[in-house]
């Protein structure tokens, strides 16, 4: 099964209860998508380049939206300001984009979140600088809650329920995870997982491979493994 984000549920206008009723479970459970232990997520973070933007505009082409005024699905051109915009927030800015990101960091292996629009990043001398290190690590609860002040939302009451979700979803998957495969992340993500690694109650072993971490962070890491493993009683 692929679950496409956004054409996979129905949008404004639902004009079915049994539409509006699909929509909200569909919202209710959309972290079982991202959060469950055998699916993948796959992202897309790149916007659509301007000079395609501007080709297609000048090329006349039309898309179908939901045309408020007529009450109906119809083409309209993609320079129609009146009927459509461009969102040129990046995605990294979109408040439900950290939380479906979010969630897929919770799972045993971060390999299963992967970015597969990866454009190489070069230093001048034309060297590959850590380029493929997209994996994401669980974010603590007060971190994602923090980072929400900053984000994105069509609709800005949407941010308390995705902090409450992410919440929920984080405890529960965190809470219990024994073994943890850490794959594929910057210093940035062993960060983070450093700050979280105080939620992982029953942790027995972490496995890293192909990291980045300074002299500062491995020691930050190290202790909070020792404060995690002195909060059950145990030694390292």
């Amino acid at each position: 099964m692929v679950f496409f984000d956004y054409v996979s549920l129905f949008q404004f206008k639902r004009e079915k209860e049994t539409e509006e009723q699909n929509f909200r479970r569909s919202m209710q459970n959309m972290h079982a998508m991202y959060a469950h232990e055998s699916t993948m997520t796959f992202r897309v973070e790149s916007l659509t380049p301007e000079q395609r933007w501007q080709k297609v505009i000048k090329d006349g082409s039309q898309i179908n939206i939901f045309h408020a005024k007529s009450g109906r699905i119809q083409p309209v051109p993609l320079d129609d300001s009146e009927n459509f915009q461009q969102n040129k927030n990046p995605y990294f800015q979109r408040g439900w984009c950290r939380a479906e990101m979010s969630w897929s960091s919770v799972r045993g292996d971060t390999a299963q979140n992967q970015r597969v629009d990866l454009e190489v990043a070069v230093t001048k001398e034309k060297k590959v600088i850590d380029a493929h290190l997209t994996g994401r690590t669980p974010v603590a609860p007060d971190a994602f809650e923090y980072d929400m002040n900053s984000a994105v939302f069509t609709h800005r009451s949407d941010a308390g329920a995705v902090i409450d979700l992410q919440k929920k979803i984080f405890l529960e998957k965190v809470t219990k995870r024994r073994k943890l495969k850490v794959e594929g992340v910057s210093l940035q993500q062993i960060q983070a997982l450093t700050q979280s690694l105080r939620h992982f109650e029953q942790l027995k072993s972490i496995t890293i491979n192909d990291f980045r971490c300074d002299d500062n962070e491995a020691r930050a890491f190290v202790e909070a493994g020792f404060l995690l493993a002195a909060s059950r009683g145990e030694s390292m």
